[in-house]
């Protein structure tokens, strides 16, 4: 059912964009079109019925959206405002995720901390967004240290330099009793960036750590870096991704500790770029990250075998004991502290056909703070499924605890999360094994309480 449909200025090779089972490119026929098909149908490599089976998953989707039927303008979600900005800020409370903190650096407090620089020119005119298709255009930002002053209040003296250059700078940092280097990224489609931070800005984090015992790093990037090789230098880094309108106003609500951090990293965070499973695969030797234009096809094109196949992310380093990343896929601090029980298992299915696996564990908070667990269930295929990962997130829960509190999640395992795809040509496809599986449970890949067993047959 449906279509296929290629991103923008995407292929290049008519021929396998046809029997791929693509039906349509976009924005427009630059290689799919009247004359590289007739050329492929004069010379017989194609047949009329693969441009029939293009043509009929299109309009299908066409006739079942509608868009022969209405109006196609819809001005009703447009503009910011009301909930658009509702919805930015709570997302962002929710997912800036707090990867390092030292010796209780944060929160910070109100009380003792009085002077507060900020380094960086993305604490100033913090970016909202990616470029390109991920563009936001914000009509009233928030920035890092706006986000910051209104969070401090009156009594909290907030500085910003845009480096540490001047003797002023140097000054204000060595007499702050917190400082934060805030850098970003520039991440776009059609674009690769490096995986470390610019030059300049790992310049600027070194520069003042130089300066003070009290350094925060705060990230607002859309993905991982590089951040082996200053890291050390720091007691708190927090990544507060691309924050779009107003989520930026969570910077501050989080390091003052009036919002307790509770996002998990979405990929694991290697501890260099020739760590990464793709490195080696992704860019050829002879490729360079270019800065070139976003639009247009004069680019170059490099070809890039995709080797890691599974294994990639956190099952690239399960799959290999001499690697630990710098951080796992999942983690993510919190202010408090979380006790995550044995899990109990209940089969009421073994059968592969319509498994049921239910699972429950009880989280308990045991710090002194309300806060929120993102509890992660991971499951092992069975020894007979060759080239399977180790394991492979199957479920994950977010619970809301006040200090003390104990809650019992409960989590039901189908089919859909214990199959794997078969690639054995007399039975291909998805399919649930028989054998014996293994579940663990914790907070993140690498941060795993608890595991269990249980068989299918």
């Amino acid at each position: 059912d449906g279509l296929v449909m290629t991103d923008w200025w995407s292929v290049y090779d008519a021929l396998r964009i046809i029997k791929s089972g693509t039906n349509l490119e976009m924005p427009h026929g630059d290689t799919l079109n009247v004359v590289t098909v007739k050329n492929l149908l004069n010379a017989g490599l194609i047949e009329k019925s693969e441009i029939d089976r293009m043509v009929t998953g299109t309009l299908q989707s066409f006739f079942e959206l509608g868009l022969y039927d209405r109006e196609q303008q819809d001005n009703s979600a447009l503009g910011f405002g009301g909930w658009h900005d509702e919805v930015s800020l709570e997302t962002s409370r929710k997912a800036m995720t707090l990867i390092k903190n030292d010796d209780g650096f944060l929160p910070l407090n109100r009380e003792t901390t009085k002077r507060i620089v900020l380094i960086g020119e993305n604490a100033r005119e913090t970016e909202p967004s990616g470029y390109g298709a991920a563009r936001v255009e914000p009509t009233n930002p928030v920035s890092i240290m706006e986000s910051l002053s209104e969070a401090a209040g009156n009594d909290v003296l907030i500085e910003q330099f845009d480096d540490v250059s001047s003797s002023d700078a140097k000054q204000a940092v060595r007499k702050a009793d917190a400082v934060f280097v805030s850098v970003n990224t520039r991440e776009r489609e059609a674009n690769d960036r490096d995986y470390e931070l610019s030059t300049k800005d790992r310049g600027l984090i070194h520069a003042t750590a130089a300066l003070t015992d009290s350094l925060g790093v705060l990230l607002t990037v859309g993905s991982g870096v590089e951040m082996q090789s200053w890291i050390d230098k720091t007691d708190a880094v927090m990544m507060c991704w691309f924050a779009g309108n107003t989520g930026n106003k969570a910077v501050g609500e989080i390091l003052f500790g009036d919002t307790n951090p509770s996002g998990k990293l979405p990929f694991t965070i290697a501890k260099s770029w020739d760590e990464n499973a793709a490195y080696g695969n992704f860019l050829p030797a002879d490729a360079e990250f270019d800065d070139i234009p976003i639009w247009g096809r004069e680019r170059p094109i490099y070809p890039v075998a995709y080797h890691e196949g599974l294994l990639s992310g956190y099952r690239h380093f399960d799959a290999n004991d001499q690697l630990s990343p710098l951080f796992g896929f999942g983690h993510g601090l919190s202010y408090t502290t979380f006790e995550i029980d044995p899990m109990e298992i209940h089969v009421s299915n073994p059968s592969i056909v319509d498994p049921q696996i239910q699972i429950s564990v009880a989280v308990t908070n045991t710090g002194e703070m309300k806060g929120t667990e993102v509890v992660q269930f991971y499951i092992g295929q069975p020894v007979s499924v060759d080239g399977a990962p180790v394991r492979v997130l199957a479920d994950f829960d977010r619970v809301d605890l006040a200090p003390g509190e104990t809650k019992t999640l409960e989590v039901v395992l189908k089919g859909d999360d214990l199959d794997h795809f078969s690639t054995n040509t007399n039975n291909r496809g998805w399919q649930v094994a028989p054998g014996t599986y293994t579940v663990w449970v914790g907070a993140s890949s690498q941060d795993l309480r608890h595991k269990s067993n249980f068989i299918l047959d």
